[in-house]
């Protein structure tokens, strides 16, 4: 039951921050922004946001120490920055290689970025010690 909770406020934050991530997007892209510089842009701000919505509500390790917070914030970034690559390279080869419509590539890359991130973050980035034995 612990874990199906987890999931469900999981998916809810992480929706959230889709949201967010797509209405800067979509903002971004209407206001002439090139479309990866836009997806950049409202990643990293969606990244930041969902960072401490794991940390604070969803795995619930917001009184680790400073250290262990710093190293748990480094490791989210870099395993984010790695699927900021993977969704630009995926978003410039459905939209300029393939020709599918922008919005509907980005929505699509997102969901899927969700669903592969909750591995990682549940198993390597908010780790509790408890699961590491």
């Amino acid at each position: 039951m612990k874990r199906i909770i987890e999931l469900i406020k999981y998916s809810f934050f992480g929706g959230l921050t889709t949201v967010i991530n797509l209405a800067l997007f979509a903002i971004l892209e209407q206001a002439g922004m090139n479309y990866i510089l836009a997806s950049s842009i409202s990643y990293v701000v969606a990244v930041v946001i969902n960072y401490f919505f794991n940390k604070q509500y969803v795995f619930g390790t917001a009184k680790k120490s400073k250290k262990e917070s710093r190293t748990q914030f480094i490791k989210f970034i870099s395993m984010r920055f790695i699927s900021l690559g993977i969704e630009n390279v995926l978003l410039y080869l459905l939209v300029s290689i393939i020709g599918i419509q922008v919005y509907f590539a980005k929505i699509t890359l997102s969901i899927v970025i969700i669903l592969l991130t909750y591995v990682a973050n549940k198993r390597i980035i908010f780790k509790k010690h408890e699961e590491s034995t």
